[in-house]
């Protein structure tokens, strides 16, 4: 097992190693700084979730309770977007729920769009991910993490995609954003951690479109939002 500080140099390693590969092939430029920053904030997040190798889930020691099954804020000033999506068959409608929200807790944004489309689960969940990060993206966000309850999405993402799965397609444009992106980290929780967004997505499917909230939430979150806030 390796200490903390040899998981942040081994972390900062490989990142200063990526990136360089980066500036080489497509001549992108990266701050030595935000480098070791990113790495830092990664091996912490890593380490305060006790993310298995196989689900990204473990536990953190209280008799093993699954860590994730409350929301809890990020340290070092990271963001965290949480989403989720819900397919209505009878209705043949779909519906995601985003929820972004700083280290204390605080709600940046709520979005939420209904919209009819023929998705099936798989191929949902990974929209929802996509959505998430664009979310993210139209807010200029950097140095954030994205969180879902799809084990499976998310271990393909940081796989890098899977030509093979039926939602390949969104997969890659998901790689593309993240390959436009800075400091991002994601992030698989349980159901019970990801509820506000998904509250948002029974909000989602009585819309025909995109509603937002801006540093605020709809009356049907405040409750389960605040008592998040508290815990």
């Amino acid at each position: 097992m390796l200490t903390k500080g040899e998981n942040y140099f081994c972390i900062t390693i490989w990142k200063v190693w990526c990136s360089r590969n980066d500036w080489m092939h497509n001549g992108k430029q990266y701050d030595v700084n935000e480098e070791v920053w990113w790495s830092r904030n990664y091996v912490d997040e890593i380490r305060r979730v006790g993310c298995s190798k196989e689900m990204g889930v473990a536990t953190d020691g209280r008799s093993g309770e699954e860590v994730g099954d409350s929301w809890r804020p990020l340290d070092h000033g990271m963001l965290k977007i949480n989403c989720n999506f819900r397919v209505d068959k009878r209705r043949k409608r779909i519906g995601f729920g985003i929820i972004v929200r700083d280290d204390g807790g605080r709600v940046l944004m709520c979005w939420a769009q209904g919209c009819e489309v023929n998705y099936n689960m798989d191929s949902a969940k990974a929209m929802a991910v996509y959505k998430g990060i664009i979310v993210g993206r139209d807010m200029g966000l950097v140095n954030h993490v994205v969180e879902t309850d799809s084990a499976t999405v998310i271990k393909q993402i940081v796989k890098g995609g899977n030509s093979e799965a039926s939602y390949s397609g969104i997969l890659d444009a998901i790689q593309i954003l993240v390959s436009d992106a800075r400091n991002v980290i994601f992030l698989h929780v349980s159901t019970k951690a990801n509820r506000v967004a998904l509250t948002l997505v029974n909000e989602a499917l009585s819309i025909t479109d995109v509603a937002v909230w801006k540093e605020d939430v709809p009356m049907c979150n405040r409750a389960l939002v605040e008592g998040e806030q508290r815990s």
